[in-house]
């Protein structure tokens, strides 16, 4: 159950095998969520100075540097939205990061399974062809031991 749970939701957010020495930049879902990311919290940061009515150029500008306490904490408040948004579009890229590379990691313990898998094959091959070679020797040893008494 929990496999197959795995398997389904990998597959939807993958949409294709993940190669073993791929980035993560290669990875479309992740890219496309950076950037979509990107765009919104600017366009809300934009929007939230716009409603503000923050004009920083010109003659009639309303908007002064302030390092206070309460500057800070205004800004803070204002923009919260904007930076709860960056935070659960981090949020989503890390989840989509963590899929991708445990994805990733599967496939690379796949591959040195079959690896080893054909490695022991082959190395069983070879053990029973010299274990046959060596009967077959023996066989002649004891046949002309047997022939010279």
């Amino acid at each position: 159950m929990h496999r197959s749970l795995h398997e389904k939701m990998v597959s939807i957010l993958t949409k294709s095998e993940v190669k073993e020495d791929a980035s993560l930049w290669e990875y479309p879902l992740f890219t496309y969520t950076l950037y979509i990311g990107i765009i919104v919290t600017l366009t809300s940061i934009v929007t939230i100075s716009i409603l503000l009515g923050i004009q920083t150029t010109g003659e009639g500008a309303r908007y002064e540097a302030c390092i206070s306490m309460n500057c800070i904490n205004n800004f803070f408040i204002y923009f919260s939205p904007a930076i709860k948004i960056c935070t659960g579009f981090l949020a989503v890229l890390g989840v989509i990061a963590l899929v991708f590379r445990s994805e990733q990691t599967a496939t690379q313990i796949s591959n040195a399974n079959k690896t080893h898998n054909y490695e022991l094959s082959r190395n069983r091959e070879l053990w029973e062809h010299e274990q046959a070679k060596t009967a077959f020797s023996q066989f002649f040893q004891h046949k002309e031991t047997f022939f010279l008494l």
